[in-house]
């Protein structure tokens, strides 16, 4: 591993040291009450929830037989790396991982079924947005993070991240902004699908039983996958069982959504639809 992300760092980690115990035989309750962890401080480490310090990956390598030199060296490194700040740190996002895993990530898969996602947002929809789901925000954390949505935004641009996005048109109709701004928005995503990295389809509004009533985001790294759900509480983490459901559902999805030709034609005509009320 080369990259300094220290929330890709933990992930890594967690799994490595999750391996190397199943590899000396023992359960994640035999582990812990010999290393003398809780329950949840070990299950936090291999699930890459925490960071973790030198000592306790030592005595962790100790227990599970890990003697040589190298792979040492690889977990203390790993270690390290699991306590720094990433770039994204002063910027306050509103999800650390998500924003850290992403930017790690080859290819992201999304479904939005209510608004834009953060990474196809103009700016002038991102604070029409924040003003309607932030209310209590001030001008100057908004204006932090559609910074940080900007910073974001520049793999995509640059054709360093691959995206699959599926929008439900509900999200292409809600006024966020009025129809100046939504206006505004769908010409910029007339404009992204032009890009090679970026496929868009939408599911239109009279689709009936869609396999997925909530957001969420399939982030492809170079050794792993990881999915973000968007739900009532927020977005946050699945672990794999469930997330191998998720990652089913986009396929679904995908059947369900319009072809990107017709998708694209729903997209001008909510555009035309837009700029008839903003006359």
């Amino acid at each position: 591993m080369t990259t300094s992300n220290p929330h890709v760092q933990r992930l890594y980690l967690g799994k490595r040291l999750g391996a190397l115990r199943a590899a000396a035989g023992l359960t994640l309750d035999q582990a812990r009450l010999i290393l003398e962890f809780s329950m949840s401080k070990l299950s936090r480490i291999e699930g890459g929830k925490v960071g973790v310090s030198r000592a306790d990956v030592e005595i962790m390598a100790s227990l599970y037989r890990v003697d040589d030199p190298e792979t040492i060296q690889e977990l203390l490194s790993l270690a390290k790396a699991t306590r720094e700040r990433g770039w994204w740190a002063g910027y306050n996002p509103l999800n650390p991982p998500y924003v850290a895993f992403e930017s790690e990530a080859h290819e992201v898969r999304q479904y939005a079924p209510m608004a834009m996602p953060s990474l196809l947002q103009t700016e002038d929809y991102s604070r029409a947005l924040f003003r309607a789901t932030r209310p209590d925000w001030s001008p100057t954390e908004v204006d932090r993070q559609i910074a940080l949505r900007t910073m974001r935004r520049c793999r995509l641009e640059l054709g360093q991240l691959r995206a699959w996005i599926i929008l439900h048109e509900a999200a292409l109709r809600t006024p966020y902004g009025g129809p100046g701004i939504m206006a505004a928005q769908l010409e910029w995503l007339l404009e992204l699908v032009t890009y090679p990295n970026i496929n868009m389809q939408v599911c239109e509004m009279e689709t009936p039983n869609l396999p997925q009533a909530y957001g969420f985001t399939i982030i492809r790294l170079p050794e792993l996958t990881t999915v973000c759900s968007e739900g009532v509480a927020g977005e946050v983490f699945l672990d794999e069982a469930v997330a191998s459901g998720i990652i089913e559902s986009f396929d679904k999805l995908m059947a369900y959504a319009l072809s990107e030709t017709s998708s694209v034609n729903l997209m001008r005509e909510r555009l035309n639809e837009h700029l008839e009320k903003k006359r």
